[in-house]
């Protein structure tokens, strides 16, 4: 067995830095630096993480021009073949305070340390020379090294994982139930077909029917309702989506592409219809897709869109790409039926078009051919509007909004302690992928502002690649400014620090005199707050003009963003909140309500438990059903694996069940593992739960748990995971770790427990044998 099992095998991968100082007095600092030439002196060595170092001084033409740190000078420094990462920041340290200490070497870069390449070199900015004689105390300069050294620990743990449980299948089982229509409490007529549901999965994917059906509303005691203007096949389409998070297969690939686009349209409204939120931006995206190189279906795709205030991201795609195609889109027949069905849609997608043009000719050096004959067809029209072309296209489904708020404790304090042209600077947050920070200038950001405080966004980390457009409001008090700020990426493909770029910040020097804030906004407990709301929306790069302009779109296109399926959340929202709950268990003293449907799905044999004490219970409508011999946090947890097909983490629920357990945390984690495992084999949850019980079982032993898991795999019949016990028990340094653990003293001394310690022991002979 245990041969078998040691190809299932996992490994573990462990990192931390070990952090060292080292501070070197250069005492002569003069004298070296008169020596002219070029010239090093070198530390005293030191340690850290166990390796050596020494840090490097090197002098050149009268000056100190870099700093480095090296392995130590005794030899003793040997790298693995790998490597040593390391990072390395020096400070020079002015003896009075004043200046601040200066960092050398702060990118937080890592440098690889091998037998090859082992040198980390961090040249002296200018600004040294200009303050260095504040730094020099007595012919004395003081520099300090701080070394990071990235300790890995790769350790390989066999047969981690016994048992290999089925994959996840929630959605499965919602679509089995709406094929078979079991227990569907609700049918919709459209056209000539009827179609059954549930009222439950319906309200739990979608707002509008969690308002029809349990709002305050005639129709939540409806059980059939006609459809209007949906033919058949969409709303099958859409009941599936709803039921699955997928549409149907044909949907996406049978058909002509004018067939395919007409079926995402008819579906992009019934989801508009119903707030299905995840199918409308699949449609989006596949209309966006079927969009290019079709400039009718584009055109087709905009009449659907324009003024659908929740499709800003395929109309702003379809609005460039039919302004990019303009002369290809005037020779459509769908153009022509458009000029003379409904002129004004048509002037509302020309005026867009023409701002979407105007505005990526002003943001590009090089207009491109295509844009020009768009320009120059449409001519008479946009002559007509020339106010509106200077318009740009504002994509709403692509903005990000987030908000910050610093307070400034004790601002009189403040006042005293920063000088002009110093910050206080906030924690960083996040928007839009992005690190910001507020940087507030209590005594004035300069001399000029002396006497006003100035507040800054700043970007405080990379942007990954194009450019961000980015909206601040800052308020305080009652007051409030806007500004806006564009930032580049200037080497999409790397790290780049922004704090000392041009780029880097926006927001105003002289955003409200200290006079006003003194007497309006600092509070009587002397803070003063100030907020930060922020707008972030990608800018995307200009369409080229190239025979290959469709390649643009399609990445234009792919930019259309589908999250992810998010069924198994809605289904535990409905545990959560209790909606349409008709079943109620008692488990200790806790009441844990539940659903019905979701049992009959996925756990029939506690479903079964439940109609037996409703028959006992003169089958009254909503039933309270004890359960015992089972805690009430794996209850829960059980229950959170029949609605998501999966378990909540393993330390949630020990901490939950912290006030009923106490003991080491690895003697807890194995003893809340074995209650799942338990509840499993009692409800039946054996074909997914079971083997995901036993894996945290594996995951989490340790010499002192071995004994009872191995008793759990007995009691439960793991054969797979008792083998595992046995593997673990004969593994290097492991044995000896069980006989000196108070566990198996206990066990020696407990004639009761005899029978435990000799399993342990036949485990032992068995694995070796």
């Amino acid at each position: 067995m245990a041969a078998a099992l040691a190809e299932r095998t996992a490994s573990t991968h462990s990192a931390a830095f070990v952090t060292g100082t080292h501070q070197l007095e250069i005492v002569g600092y003069s004298a070296l630096k008169a020596l002219g030439g070029s010239h090093s002196i070198t530390s005293a060595d030191f340690r850290v993480a166990g390796h050596g170092w020494a840090v490097l001084c090197c002098f050149d033409d009268h000056r100190l021009q870099s700093l480095s740190l090296m392995p130590s000078t005794d030899g003793k420094s040997r790298f693995p073949d790998d490597g040593v990462k390391v990072m390395s920041t020096f400070t020079i340290h002015s003896p009075s305070g004043k200046p601040a200490a200066m960092e050398i070497g702060t990118s937080r870069e890592t440098k690889v340390f091998s037998r090859r390449s082992s040198m980390c070199t961090h040249v002296l900015p200018p600004a040294f020379d200009e303050l260095e004689a504040r730094y020099v105390r007595d012919d004395r300069l003081t520099v300090r090294c701080t070394v990071e050294v990235l300790r890995e620990e790769r350790r390989q743990a066999r047969h981690r994982f016994v048992a290999e449980p089925p994959p996840a299948n929630i959605t499965g089982c919602l679509a089995m139930l709406l094929d078979s229509g079991q227990r569907a409490d609700v049918t919709f007529a459209v056209k000539d077909s009827n179609f059954d549901a549930h009222k439950l999965v319906l309200a739990a994917r979608s707002p509008v029917f969690r308002a029809k059906f349990f709002g305050d509303t005639r129709d939540s005691s409806q059980c059939w309702f006609r459809i209007h203007d949906m033919a058949a096949a969409v709303f099958q389409a859409m009941l599936h989506f709803i039921y699955t998070d997928e549409l149907p297969p044909d949907t996406c690939t049978e058909g002509s592409r004018k067939h395919r686009a007409a079926m995402a349209s008819d579906l992009l409204v019934a989801a508009d219809l119903y707030d299905v939120e995840r199918l409308r931006l699949t449609c989006e995206k596949m209309l966006g897709e079927l969009s290019v190189g079709d400039v009718a279906t584009a055109l087709a795709t905009l009449v659907l869109v324009n003024g659908r205030h929740s499709c800003h991201q395929l109309e702003a795609f379809c609005v460039d790409y039919v302004a990019d195609k303009w002369e290809a889109v005037t020779a459509t027949e769908e153009y022509t039926e458009l000029k003379t069905s409904c002129p004004a849609v048509l002037y509302d997608i020309l005026e867009k078009a023409m701002a979407s043009l105007s505005h990526r000719q002003h943001s590009s050096p090089s207009s491109s051919s295509s844009a020009a004959a768009s320009s120059s067809s449409s001519s008479a029209a946009a002559s007509s509007s020339s106010k509106q072309m200077s318009k740009s296209v504002y994509r709403a489904s692509e903005v990000w909004r987030g908000s910050h708020q610093l307070t400034i404790m004790g601002f009189s304090d403040a006042l005293r302690t920063h000088a002009v042209g110093e910050s206080i600077r906030s924690g960083t947050f996040h928007v839009g992928g992005h690190d910001w920070g507020i940087s507030c200038y209590p005594s004035g950001y300069s001399e000029a502002t002396r006497g006003h405080i100035g507040v800054f966004l700043q970007l405080r980390k990379r942007l990954r690649d194009g450019r961000v457009k980015v909206e601040e409001a800052f308020t305080i008090g009652d007051g409030d400014t806007t500004t806006t700020m564009e930032l580049a990426a200037e080497h999409p493909d790397e790290y780049t620090e922004f704090p000392s770029s041009k780029h880097s910040v926006a927001g105003i020097q002289q955003f409200v005199s200290l006079e006003a804030a003194k007497s309006l906004y600092v509070d009587q407990q002397d803070r003063l707050t100030i907020r930060c709301d922020v707008k972030v929306r990608k800018v995307l790069s200009p369409w080229n003009s190239s025979p290959d302009a469709d390649a643009g779109a399609r990445s234009l296109a792919d930019e259309i963003a589908v999250p992810p399926p998010n069924i198994s959340r809605h289904l535990e929202q409905l545990l959560e909140t209790r909606l349409g709950s008709d079943v109620a268990f008692l488990v200790e003293d806790t009441k844990v309500h539940a659903h019905t449907l979701m049992l009959s799905m996925q756990a029939p044999a506690l479903l079964k438990h439940v109609d037996m004490a409703a028959t006992a219970a003169t089958k009254k409508k909503r039933k309270t059903i004890r359960i015992d011999g089972i805690k009430a946090v794996v209850f829960k947890a059980m229950l959170h694996f029949i609605y998501t097909d999966e378990l909540p983490p393993l330390d949630e629920l020990v901490r939950a069940a912290a006030g009923d357990d106490d003991g080491p945390m690895a003697t807890r984690r194995t003893r809340m593992a074995g209650d799942l495992l338990a509840a499993a084999d009692r409800f039946q949850l054996r074909e997914r739960m079971g083997p995901l019980c036993e894996n945290l079982l594996c995951d989490v032993i340790t010499p002192q748990t071995v004994a009872a898991t191995l008793t759990m795999a007995e009691h439960h019949r793991r054969p797979e995971l008792k083998a595992f016990c046995a593997d673990y028990v004969s593994s290097p340094g492991v044995l000896k770790a069980v006989v000196a653990s108070e566990v198996y003293k206990g066990l020696k001394a407990s004639s009761a427990e005899a029978e435990a310690l000799g399993r342990i022991m036949e485990c032992v002979v068995a694995s070796n044998s």
